[in-house]
């Protein structure tokens, strides 16, 4: 009987023993690297693996863009420089995003397309009062954007270019450019600053102001009428107009360039009038209007010829490394930034003497959409984003629980858009000519850049238009920024950028970019309604565009992240657990029933 025992016991140590390795096998060895094989099978942008393919060209969970408008409550005595401006939100206004990529090509581990993405009204996303037809006071952008860009003109050091010109007896001859510049500017103050103010009653379709009233969806979309864009138009082009019929002198520009070419030009040269709308016209093709502004039409909106419209991408699939994962590669055709959007500027004065031009023009990251697996907490995540016209990194926040599946949040912190940080000085308008160099410790001395500012974003060099963004509310700016306007409240929760990804599979599961887009006013000496306005930075709108993962999705995501990890941590817990127990039954057996 004592040999029964002795082989009973052997048989239960060596069962228990097999139990508690596979159990501990089957958690932490074979399920990982199942696991492992069957998310890296699950990602691959390949035709033949169809949910993915399908669901990467039209994303399954609908995005959502959500404007929040910085209505003025107080026009009046802010125009007149009596008070500083009181902003109260009206919002969201909430568009649902159509997105489709088209004209796929895939070689070898890069896949080109185009992203097709359209806007649609969603009176149900939208705030209680949100309608369609709803109509708010804001800063006039266009106003602010015109006054700017004529002191910049005015400003602006002009290449020594000759206009050439046709003379009634078909010789040619041409005038320097920046002389021609100089002349229309002092003949340019008198006819806009009367249009906009409606002076005579045959410029009742060209009043403007400090203040605009219109729709949200003109403003964003469909764009919006401005008089100033329209009477700079007519200006500009109109032949028709004696000068008579003008209050000011000289008429229409081509009238006021027939006298001033006449001034410039030796008295043995002449020119018609037909020669001058040819020479206004070659100008124009010089100059990039931005494209938020239609002057022919005279109207403007923030993204108006953006809806219904293509940008170009290249990424990596990860076919061969999927560290590479979705990356991108190119967009619209660039791998680089264009120079013309940011200064090539180094971080530190050696670096700049030797030609580093800091991370400015770099493309780094995501667009966005997807990130590769294994989601390290310790490593920042980059995405670049095509509305701020650069590359941002965000860094880990905390763990977040969506519906059951843990995530990392990740969120920019606030180095991101802080001008304190050598890698943003690039980002800092006209940073070539107001920063020192200090050689004893190899910085830059920045005290002089008054338009660096923590938290500003000027898109100038991209957008064509003086145009700033930033986080909501100033978050994390220069406090002075939300001290300059009466409303501005600056909430982490509300305002904040962030993305929870899936830590094992770099999925997003909510992910929201939240930017504002402000105008930089100041005292005009081309707009009498300008005259008296203070400088601040003056905020528009804010912008929420993000998607979560609804209900159907979550339960797809915890088929494949959370059931199979339950089902293995059940089933090795239950054969570690039943080892455990025969090991520990036959150890105090083996104590005990000696006795």
């Amino acid at each position: 009987m004592g040999r029964g025992i002795t082989i009973c016991k052997i048989v239960c140590t060596c069962t228990s023993l097999v139990f508690i390795v596979l159990g501990a096998s089957l958690k932490w060895g074979i399920f990982p690297a199942v696991v492992d094989a069957m998310i890296k099978s699950s990602l691959e942008l390949t035709e033949d693996n169809t949910e993915t393919w399908d669901a990467w060209k039209e994303p399954p969970i609908t995005p959502f863009m959500k404007f929040t408008f910085f209505n003025v409550s107080n026009p009046k005595e802010v125009k007149a420089g009596t008070a500083k401006p009181n902003v109260t939100e009206v919002g969201p206004f909430s568009y649902r995003e159509v997105r489709e990529k088209t004209n796929i090509l895939s070689i070898q581990d890069e896949i080109s397309f185009g992203s097709y993405i359209h806007y649609e009204f969603d009176e149900e996303e939208s705030c209680s009062t949100c309608k369609i037809d709803t109509e708010i006071t804001v800063i006039n952008p266009v106003m602010v954007i015109v006054s700017s860009l004529l002191e910049d003109i005015h400003n602006t050091e002009w290449p020594d270019i000759d206009i050439p010109f046709t003379k009634p007896d078909n010789t040619t001859s041409s005038i320097k450019l920046d002389a021609l510049v100089e002349a229309v500017l002092i003949f340019i103050h008198a006819p806009l600053n009367a249009f906009i103010k409606c002076e005579a009653d045959i410029f009742a379709d060209y009043c403007d102001d400090m203040f605009l009233t219109g729709t949200p969806d003109n403003m964003i979309f469909q764009g919006t009428d401005s008089g100033v864009l329209k009477a700079l138009w007519f200006w500009i082009t109109d032949t028709t107009v004696l000068p008579d019929v003008f209050p000011f002198p000289g008429g229409s520009l081509p009238t006021v360039l027939l006298h001033v070419l006449q001034a410039l030009i030796p008295n043995d040269t002449f020119i018609d009038l037909d020669s001058v709308v040819d020479m206004i016209h070659f100008i124009l093709n010089l100059v990039e209007i931005p494209p938020l502004i239609d002057l022919e039409q005279g109207t403007f909106g923030f993204f108006k010829g953006t809806n219904a419209t293509k940008s170009w991408w290249k990424i990596n699939s990860g076919k061969y490394d999927l560290e590479n994962y979705n990356k991108v590669l190119e967009f619209d055709g660039m791998t680089r930034l264009p120079d013309s959007w940011w200064d090539n500027f180094g971080p530190t004065p050696s670096a700049n003497k030797s030609g580093v031009p800091g991370i400015c023009h770099d493309i780094i990251g995501t667009d966005g959409m997807a990130y590769s697996p294994s989601v390290d907490k310790d490593a920042d995540v980059w995405l670049f984003n095509d509305q701020l016209c650069r590359s941002i990194w965000l860094s880990f926040e905390k763990e977040v629980d969506i519906k059951g599946i843990k995530t990392y949040q990740f969120s920019p912190d606030p180095s991101v858009f802080s001008m304190s940080n050598p890698n943003n000085y690039c980002y800092c308008p006209n940073v070539e000519k107001c920063a020192v160099a200090v050689p004893e410790n190899d910085t830059w001395d920045m005290s002089g850049c008054d338009m660096c500012i923590d938290g500003l974003l000027s898109l100038q060099g991209c957008q064509g238009a003086p145009v700033i963004m930033s986080t909501p509310h100033y978050l994390d700016g220069d406090p002075m920024l939300a001290e300059a306007i009466d409303g501005i409240e600056p909430d982490r929760e509300k305002h904040v950028t962030y993305l929870n990804l899936e830590p094992m599979t770099g999925m997003p599961l909510q992910a929201h970019k939240r930017i504002q887009i402000s105008v930089p006013v100041f005292p005009s000496t081309y707009f009498d309604c300008l005259k008296k306005a203070k400088q601040v930075v003056f905020p528009l709108v804010w912008v929420d565009e993000g998607a979560d993962i609804d209900d159907e999705n979550i339960k797809k995501a915890k088929g494949l992240l959370v059931t199979p990890f339950l089902a293995v941590d059940i089933g090795s817990g239950v054969m570690i657990g039943a080892g455990g127990v025969l090991l520990i039954s036959v150890i105090l057996h083996s104590i005990f029933g000696k006795k």
